[in-house]
Formats: C-alpha cells, sequence, structure tokens
C-alpha cells in the first residue's frame, strides 16, 4: 500500500505530521500568511531603517534576523521568540563572536568556539535564541566590513536590527492576540 509502514496499524511519517501539524492551533492557513507577510516585511523594514545609520559598505541586515523572523512570527509564544531573548541573544552572541574573531585566527575554529560560546552565555542568561548562533558566527565570517567595525558591530547593525524585529514582533504578538479576542467575543 503506497504510504504507509509495513504495519498498517501505524500511519506513516507524512500523515503523523500532517494531523500534529492540523492539531495545531497557532498553524491556521491565516496565521501562517500573516506571519509569512510580516517576517519578509519585517526583512525589509529593517534594511532600510538600519541602512539610514550604515556608513556605506556594511551590511544593513545581519543573516541571522532572517531566522530570527521566522521564529518570532510563526512561533510568537515561543520562549525563544521573548523580547530577552531577541536582544540578548544578538548582542551576547555578537559581542562573543567579536571577541573570538580577534583573539582566534583560523576563521573555522573561530567560528566554532563563537557559535559554542553564544550558546553557553545564552543558556547562562537565559535568553536562549537559536539566530544567535548565526549572529556569532556573522562577527566571525562576515568579511572585511564586519571584521573593520569590530565592537561597533555589536551596535550597528546588531543591536538596531533586534530593536526593530522586537517591535516589529510586538505589534504582530497583539495584532494576533486582538484578533483571537475578536474571534472569541471579548
Amino acid at each position: 500500500m503506497a504510504g504507509s509502514t509495513n504495519d498498517d496499524s501505524k500511519p506513516d511519517l507524512a500523515i503523523q505530521y500532517r494531523t500534529r501539524l492540523a492539531a495545531r492551533p497557532d498553524s491556521t492557513p491565516m496565521k501562517s500568511i500573516l506571519a509569512a507577510t510580516f517576517a519578509g516585511t519585517s526583512i525589509i523594514v529593517i534594511g532600510l531603517l538600519t541602512s539610514l545609520l550604515m556608513p556605506a559598505g556594511g551590511p544593513a541586515v545581519i543573516a541571522s534576523m532572517g531566522a530570527a523572523a521566522v521564529i518570532v512570527f510563526q512561533f510568537p509564544d515561543s520562549p525563544a521568540a521573548r523580547p530577552w531573548s531577541i536582544l540578548g541573544g544578538h548582542l551576547l552572541s555578537a559581542t562573543i563572536g567579536v571577541v573570538v574573531s580577534q583573539l582566534v585566527d583560523d576563521r573555522t575554529v573561530a567560528a566554532g568556539l563563537a557559535v559554542g560560546l553564544s550558546l553557553g552565555a545564552m543558556q547562562v542568561c537565559r535568553c536562549m535564541h537559536p539566530p544567535g548562533g548565526g549572529t556569532a558566527m556573522v562577527a566571525v565570517l562576515g568579511g572585511a566590513a564586519v571584521q573593520d567595525a569590530g565592537f561597533r558591530f555589536v551596535i550597528l547593525p546588531t543591536l538596531v536590527n533586534a530593536i526593530i524585529l522586537t517591535g516589529l514582533a510586538s505589534g504582530f504578538r497583539w495584532i494576533i492576540t486582538k484578533a483571537a479576542q475578536d474571534k472569541n467575543g471579548m
């Protein structure tokens, strides 16, 4: 039988996945469309606003903001989507990435150390935000503009990106909460 396992009493993984996804209250098609719209728009807004402050040649949006946008808009109730997690995770990771980048010449070793140390620091500071690992890597592997910026990279673009994302995420949470209240007649 196509699409099933050898044991007909157990559905295949695709069916199990679709069943779990359909059962999640936060996975409605409208919420997913809204999350995708906010995620894409947030990257544009972050880029436009940050570019007003950036010197020519520097990155206006760090790559890890893409992963952060997925978390904060698709999974807004996740601990990783909380303001402290977003801000603390990116700032700690950027700082650690810059320090490690300045101390370790081998870029591969430096990237690994930066990610591992960032994970540990986020755990200790209770601001676990998985895209922070990407921020640490950007600080190490981001090229000449990032290397030349040194600790300025922590503030611009990292802090500015994280503040804008946090603000947009707060607005998104307000919208979906208001929509849920309206739907429930509250």
